[in-house]
């Protein structure tokens, strides 16, 4: 094994890569906190898709206050061969949603660094279905099922055994609310399920309407709730969004099932942080609608003064602390 310097920090790469490209690797990582890259101090890797995210701004000033470095890797740009294997004491977390951020994160994890996974597969985990994983660990979600019908008969079926109409159908892997759609009549529902079927295959989970309820986004870290705040539904639409002019979504309580529901569902998922999307029926019913891993954080900084990302950099030295990976403690 050898040894290079980046120009930010000392990484160990094995000697065949070295032979493979035949010259000194360079990274596309960039530093948020000053000081000589020769030092034991910790560091936190952040794999992003844009080195300007907003998030890791947040990073950074919570990294800082610890006295942590702080690291950025750019995964749009980094050459994915030639990135080191993180070990003891490094800490890392990823933003970015793409594909390359995905096996960026992979090949830099190791079993002895400390992240939100707690269990040995660490950032390898999939969870296409989570909804399934959450029901079978006992956390309450909403009736669906996880694939479009083969046949009209099924599809009808499918419509009785979640309760009639409305039905919603949901595109895996979107977020903020696109690619979510209520369908009201038997004819609006096969229409669009034909186009679906078309454009994308069967993917699309088909759930059940829960109303009248509110929707809490409920964020985890290391087992507490540390922030959470309503999500009113939006004016002509019945999706909900963030309202950070509204303080009396924030300063609300969150009901104690809602909180109790997101930490199992973390802890069911294999995280220790998570941003977790609960319904609040009015007859006081839970369910998990989905636990976001990573998510966006910010809002309660901004609205409550909330800080989220020094409660994830704490728990992640707490972790470092321990040794890291899956077994050490919060």
């Amino acid at each position: 094994e050898m040894r290079f310097v980046t120009g930010v920090q000392t990484c160990a790469l094995p000697i065949f890569a070295h032979v493979l490209f035949g010259k000194q690797p360079q990274l596309a990582v960039n530093t948020r906190h000053s000081g000589d890259c020769m030092t034991d101090e910790r560091a936190l890797w952040v794999v992003v898709d844009e080195v300007d995210d907003e998030l890791v701004t947040h990073l950074a000033a919570a990294a800082t206050a610890r006295d942590v470095r702080l690291l950025t890797v750019d995964a749009g740009a980094v050459d994915l061969l030639q990135l080191p294997q993180l070990g003891d004491g490094d800490m890392l977390y990823r933003i970015g949603g793409s594909h390359r951020a995905c096996v960026a994160e992979q090949l830099l994890w190791g079993q002895d660094v400390a992240t939100f996974y707690g269990d040995s597969l660490g950032p390898h985990r999939l969870l296409d279905t989570q909804e399934l994983l959450l029901a079978r660990a006992g956390v309450p979600v909403p009736r669906a099922t996880y694939a479009l019908p083969a046949t009209v008969d099924e599809l009808r079926h499918a419509v009785d055994e979640l309760g009639g109409f409305p039905i919603v159908i949901k595109r895996p892997g979107s977020s903020l609310g696109v690619g979510v759609m209520r369908l009201d009549t038997w004819t609006s529902l096969v229409g669009v399920v034909d186009a679906l079927r078309a454009e994308g295959g069967d993917a699309f989970t088909l759930m059940a309407y829960v109303a009248p309820a509110v929707h809490w986004r409920v964020i985890v870290v290391a087992d507490e709730v540390v922030a959470s705040y309503r999500n009113p539904v939006s004016d002509d639409d019945f999706r909900t969004e963030v309202c950070e002019e509204n303080d009396a979504d924030f300063s609300a309580p969150v009901p104690p099932l809602a909180a109790d529901a997101a930490r199992a569902a973390t802890t069911a998922l294999g995280l220790r942080c998570a941003g977790v999307d609960v319904l609040v029926h009015e007859s006081g019913a839970v369910v998990v609608l989905e636990a976001n891993f990573p998510f966006y954080f910010a809002h309660p900084k901004r609205t409550g003064g909330v800080d989220v990302a020094l409660r994830m950099v704490d728990a992640l030295l707490a972790s470092a602390s321990h040794g890291g990976g899956s077994d050490s403690s919060f």
